[in-house]
């Protein structure tokens, strides 16, 4: 490189490792992080979350107390969408019971299976799919399909966290289904669903 990676780019590879599932570098670029002085949530939950994925449910663990230890706290995810000048605010395993199930009926017409190693409980695989079900951007977008009178205005929802790869999924799904653009802002960029693609063209 023409120049010192500084931890941003840091912070771009470790989420390339997630992609990627490499634990080695994972944790060479956690611990290059924390050198550099890094405190972010984010940089140990993704970590947390690679271990997750190889259901290293003891490292999961370890990460939790090193977190604890340094006083490094969780951000709560939700999502946020308006709708007629009022801002609507979800958090995750907040309940539209309705819509979601309907969702989930047409989803699985299309051929989906939810994605539950992006759950980072140790827990069954149907207590996964359900967590899954309850993340914030899908009721915030499940709220837009019910309260949106114009189907040609796209339903836009904030998220203050990177969207999970489940998530992305769903959405994308729903695009096609439900004939709708979608746009989730999330920590990282703008993800545009149309068509039952994204315009991040699944790397973020």
């Amino acid at each position: 490189m023409p120049m010192l990676p500084d931890m941003v780019l840091w912070q771009t590879l470790l989420g390339a490792c997630k992609t990627y599932k490499n634990v080695d570098m994972a944790e060479m670029v956690t611990r290059k992080l924390v050198e550099m002085g890094s405190t972010s949530d984010g940089n140990f939950v993704l970590l947390s979350n690679i271990y997750a994925a190889h259901e290293r449910w003891a490292d999961v663990g370890r990460i939790r107390d090193v977190m604890k230890s340094k006083d490094v706290r969780k951000t709560p995810g939700f999502s946020y969408i308006e709708e007629k000048g009022v801002i609507h605010k979800f958090y995750n395993a907040d309940k539209i019971y309705g819509k979601l199930e309907e969702i989930r009926f047409k989803m699985k017409e299309f051929g989906y299976a939810a994605e539950t190693s992006f759950v980072l409980h140790d827990i069954g695989d149907e207590e996964k799919e359900n967590a899954l079900y309850q993340h914030s951007e899908k009721l915030a977008v499940a709220f837009g399909l019910i309260c949106a009178e114009d189907e040609a205005r796209p339903i836009q929802v904030i998220k203050n966290l990177r969207i999970c790869g489940d998530c992305h999924v769903v959405i994308k799904l729903i695009s096609k289904m439900y004939n709708r653009e979608i746009i989730v802002r999330d920590r990282v960029r703008f993800h545009r669903f149309k068509d039952g693609t994204c315009s991040c063209r699944d790397y973020w």
